[in-house]
């Protein structure tokens, strides 16, 4: 009788996983959406930062300017440092998380919000959604 149970449970469990690999394989879900995949093709760095319509980038540290960002499938987005170290005694990379909302037109990326203004596989621009009225655009291209 224990090996009757122990057969049909085993059954139950192998057609469940098999139903739910099945089911997550062919649905199609956000990492299958083409605004995703343009996202992922690239490793990207900012090219571009204006505050306002004024250039701001050129002031920041070289440091800062030749960071890159890497945005993976687990929807984790890794920046790492390159070159120049902004503190050697921790260069990364560092890890946020990164995701779209539904329609793709917004993008949480390195613990900020974005509004997506392009998205071609040569140019990722963004506007930081703050809340104060500045209009602050980043331009980002494949590294």
């Amino acid at each position: 009788m224990k090996n009757k149970i122990f057969t049909i449970v085993s059954i139950f469990l192998i057609v469940g996983v098999f139903f739910s690999c099945s089911k997550d394989e062919s649905t199609g879900g956000i990492l299958d959406h083409p605004t995703v995949a343009l996202l992922k093709k690239s490793e990207w760095i900012i090219t571009s930062q204006t505050l306002n319509g004024s250039d701001v980038f050129s002031s920041k540290d070289a440091c800062e300017r030749d960071d890159s960002y890497i945005f993976q499938s687990d929807s984790v987005c890794m920046r790492n440092e390159n070159t120049i170290k902004c503190n050697p005694s921790n260069p990364g990379p560092f890890m946020s998380e990164w995701y779209f909302n539904e329609d793709y037109t917004d993008l949480t990326f390195d613990n900020m919000d974005y509004v997506v203004l392009e998205l071609t596989e040569t140019k990722l621009q963004v506007q930081e959604k703050s809340g104060t009225g500045a209009v602050f655009i980043s331009t980002l291209e494949p590294k």
